[in-house]
């Protein structure tokens, strides 16, 4: 990198000469494909104009490019949804990373305040990013929990968003005993992943992070890692495995596999929201939803759902525009009380704090941890929900998982 004219991988390079404009990347079935077109409308503010704007950012000396016109490449939720529509598969999400990464090494383009050049020094003296997404101080990074049961072993990687969330992080360890597994804490203490830094283009920071993890995992000589955050989960299959054995498994995947049939909700209906990086970028679509299943619950889908998914707002767009941000949540919101369900379940912590941030109310937003840690605990916060009286007592066993 470097230089007076920015330059890109050759393949990249080709894959943004290569849109044809033909606009599946704007909407389909008079749905918005973009969740920032959504709100703003404008061509540059979706995949189709974003290339054209490369086309030009590629072939210009440095100096003519604006913060107006860089700060147009961050009005991205990297979603994904844009290259999963386009027929030339042009992977736009990873065209603008690389040009983030060109624009965070050769200029500068925010001046007041300078958001990319504090986040990172941030992240640099603190191993964790959840004071970049939620400022606040004191929050720790994430905790490495080894689980064993039985000569049974994996490894939970907490990640930032639940290690600073107590109630979230009681939840999955209520589950993780109830299952029979113990719980302790290792002394060795992860980083952040690096995913959060690594969207704003900063490669060496997730190289380096890659490296200290890799190391601490190598150490503790788990091959199975637990991960509840899809972004960690994300990075950990597409960075971390390439010189590896370790499986990394999504929360949901490990539940479903180990959990029999569970208090039957009774066919109470709830609506899932499919996590962007869970769904387009790593596929995994059915076991939350045949843990919802396993519940009792039935869902009921919204007319954008899996691979079609609509985005939450979150990632880099929350931290860059947060108010726009909150209109793509209040959107999603408003898709899922068109159901007419009561609750809106996900499998991403970061979804439901940025749609719960949004909600203005007739709706619940619950990780599936919550609620199934609610039924094992029989709490009352779960009334609203599932009237405890359609629940049979607990006797220490489930249904379904009787000796």
């Amino acid at each position: 990198m470097g230089g007076q004219i920015l330059s890109l991988d050759s393949k990249l390079d080709q894959e943004i000469h290569k849109c044809a404009r033909c606009g599946y990347c704007r909407e389909k079935d008079t749905h918005d494909i973009c969740p920032v077109r959504s709100i703003l409308g404008f061509e540059s503010s979706y995949a189709r104009g974003k290339l054209y704007l490369a086309q030009f950012c590629l072939k210009e000396n440095i100096k003519k490019l604006t913060p107006d016109l860089i700060k147009k490449f961050y009005l991205c939720t990297m979603c994904g949804n844009c290259y999963k529509h386009c027929p030339l598969s042009i992977n736009t999400p990873k065209i603008i990373n690389e040009l983030r990464s060109e624009f965070l090494e050769n200029y500068n383009p925010f001046h007041d305040p300078i958001i990319i050049k504090n986040l990172v020094s941030n992240l640099y003296h603190n191993p964790t990013v959840i004071n970049a997404f939620i400022e606040r101080k004191g929050s720790v990074g994430p905790r490495l929990y080894l689980l064993n049961k039985n000569k049974e072993d994996y490894l939970f990687f907490s990640g930032c968003i639940n290690e600073n969330n107590k109630k979230s992080l009681e939840s999955i360890f209520d589950i993780f005993n109830y299952l029979d597994f113990e719980v302790t804490e290792l002394k060795e203490h992860a980083g952040c992943c690096g995913m959060p830094v690594f969207e704003f283009g900063h490669k060496d920071f997730l190289l380096s992070k890659i490296s200290n993890n890799m190391n601490i995992f190598k150490k503790i000589g788990m091959k199975k890692v637990i991960v509840n955050c899809p972004g960690c989960l994300h990075v950990f299959k597409e960075f971390y495995c390439t010189d590896s054995n370790i499986e990394f498994i999504h929360l949901t995947e490990f539940l479903n596999d180990n959990l029999g049939t569970l208090y039957p909700a009774n066919g109470i209906q709830v609506t899932y929201h499919d996590p962007c990086l869970l769904g387009r970028y790593l596929g995994i679509y059915e076991a939350p939803r045949q843990l919802l299943s396993k519940m009792g619950f039935a869902i009921k889908e919204m007319p954008r759902t899996k691979d079609e998914s609509f985005c939450c707002g979150g990632g880099t767009l929350s931290i860059m525009y947060p108010d726009i941000s909150r209109e793509i949540s209040r959107s999603r919101i408003t898709e899922a009380k068109k159901t007419g369900c009561s609750v809106l379940t996900t499998s991403c912590s970061l979804c439901k704090r940025n749609l719960a941030e949004s909600n203005e109310g007739g709706i619940e937003i619950l990780e599936i941890t919550d609620l199934l840690a609610s039924m094992l605990n029989r709490s009352p916060d779960l009334d609203l929900i599932v009237p405890l009286k359609v629940m049979p007592e607990f006797s220490g066993t489930m249904i379904g998982m009787e000796d």
